[in-house]
């Protein structure tokens, strides 16, 4: 977009005439409040960002490629700053496992019947495995319209065992192997009971255990040598 002609007059006279103070553009741009906003008008900047939060993995060049298509010239650089300046973020995308209709029914259920519970006295633990070489892939996001990207759940691989509760973080356990039923057990030896301790006081047991439905949490060598590490 072209500037008016007097703002053309006054940045000529903050830069060259002999009174001026001789700035350079960059503070003349700032003085003036045309560095960015003279360069698209507002109709632009709506379609630049519709176009971001419309297509999942969109990038800076591919919305310039669309935009050149209907006859407007814009920079990627300027079109990556009108994306900021509306709030967006050029970040990684959010990796979330596929839940089924009746995975999200059954914890809505299971938050409705614990609504009032007292959690001051639970320790909640799980698993977790992250990628080694993890996707760099990077996409535009905005609050209030969030983009998740669905994948499988465990990727290559390094697996982490951690817990908390409302007393705080407890111990982190690392490892390889495949986890099961016996190492399991191995793991709430050196990780759960230790945090408990420091949670509740060495001789308490007056805590609960939360834990997901993995399969491992259900089988019966599991559990008895759940309740002997605790009593």
């Amino acid at each position: 977009m072209a500037l008016p002609l007097n703002k053309r007059y006054e940045i000529v006279f903050l830069h060259e005439h002999e009174a001026d103070p001789k700035w350079g553009y960059e503070k003349i741009a700032s003085h003036i409040h045309c560095s960015q906003s003279c360069k698209t008008t507002k109709a632009q900047d709506e379609r630049i960002v519709k176009l971001a939060m419309k297509k999942h993995d969109i990038t800076a060049a591919e919305i310039q490629q669309k935009l050149d298509k209907q006859g407007v010239e814009i920079s990627k650089t300027t079109i990556r700053r009108r994306l900021g300046e509306s709030g967006g973020k050029f970040i990684k995308e959010i990796s979330k496992p596929l839940l089924s209709e009746g995975h999200m029914v059954k914890r809505l259920q299971w938050a409705k019947k614990h609504k009032k519970f007292d959690w001051k006295r639970v320790i909640f633990t799980d698993e977790n495995t992250f990628q080694l070489f993890q996707s760099n892939r990077k996409i535009w996001q905005f609050a209030g319209r969030r983009k998740v990207f669905c994948m499988v759940k465990h990727p290559q691989k390094v697996h982490v065992w951690g817990c908390f509760s409302a007393q705080g973080f407890g111990k982190l356990i690392c490892f390889e192997q495949n986890l099961n039923a016996i190492f399991m057990c191995n793991i709430y030896e050196k990780g759960l009971l230790p945090s408990a301790c420091e949670f509740f006081g060495e001789d308490s047991i007056n805590w609960i255990l939360q834990e997901d439905n993995d399969p491992k949490h259900r089988s019966k060598s599991y559990r008895k040598c759940l309740a002997t590490s605790k009593n």
